[in-house]
């Protein structure tokens, strides 16, 4: 039976609660023994690098990441493992951005993923077509990939670039880990059907009541009150 190793960076003293109960709640694949490792340390590159660390001195054949602040679907381990096992050596889920940022180029809350254009460093959304897309730069927030390949892959495994000057980062630790990894060889896909939702907290303000004006119907019921469901 392959050993599957779900790496968690998270190094607080709190996690969103959402999160965590999505977590304990993933279905373990029949084919694998499953166990998890906590990562620690002053960034979220040396925590991704030592759950990671923890993982291979267990001797995982497979490795997840996954982030406590995202919330998953009870299935999402089962259908990684099943992607991977069809020859996607690298599958991420396209996780929803927290906001907006105008460089990604992408609209509010859109899923993070990403190709290059004509093969250049220049890179673009993917398209979430409900199908695996390869994507050069998806996010390590949900990503399995076979552990041969981290160990191919020259140390730091993760690492940010930044400005030496202004000290503002150029690229994150899981966009590094992705090009780097393509450049031995291993290929990056996002399975687009795969639902993750970016757990947050929001200052509510005066604007709000326009926004959402159909979450009586449609809304997270354990997010908004309703008095009838507290009876």
């Amino acid at each position: 039976m392959r050993k599957l190793a779900i790496c968690y960076p998270g190094d607080m003293a709190t996690v969103y609660m959402p999160a965590f109960d999505s977590m304990v709640n993933i279905h373990h694949p029949g084919t694998c023994e499953v166990r998890w490792f906590r990562g620690i340390g002053w960034c979220q590159a040396r925590r991704r690098t030592q759950a990671c660390e923890k993982a291979l001195e267990w001797g995982a054949d497979l490795i997840a990441q996954f982030d406590v602040d995202q919330i998953y679907e009870p299935d999402v381990l089962e259908r990684l493992v099943a992607r991977h096992d069809a020859g996607y050596r690298i599958v991420a889920a396209a996780v929803p951005m927290r906001g907006y940022i105008e460089e990604s180029k992408l609209p509010p809350f859109g899923k993070c993923a990403w190709r290059s254009i004509d093969g250049g460093t220049d890179f673009e959304p993917v398209e979430i077509t409900g199908g695996i897309e390869e994507a050069e730069f998806p996010t390590s927030a949900c990503v399995l990939f076979a552990a041969d390949d981290l160990r191919r892959l020259p140390a730091p495994w993760y690492f940010f670039e930044y400005d030496t000057k202004t000290y503002k980062l150029v690229k994150g630790e899981d966009g590094l880990f992705f090009l780097r990894m393509a450049k031995i060889g291993v290929k990056s896909y996002v399975d687009t059907s795969i639902r993750v939702r970016h757990a947050a907290v929001f200052g509510i303000d005066e604007t709000y009541p326009g926004r959402f004006a159909d979450w009586p119907e449609t809304g997270d019921r354990t997010l908004c009150a309703f008095k009838k469901d507290a009876a």
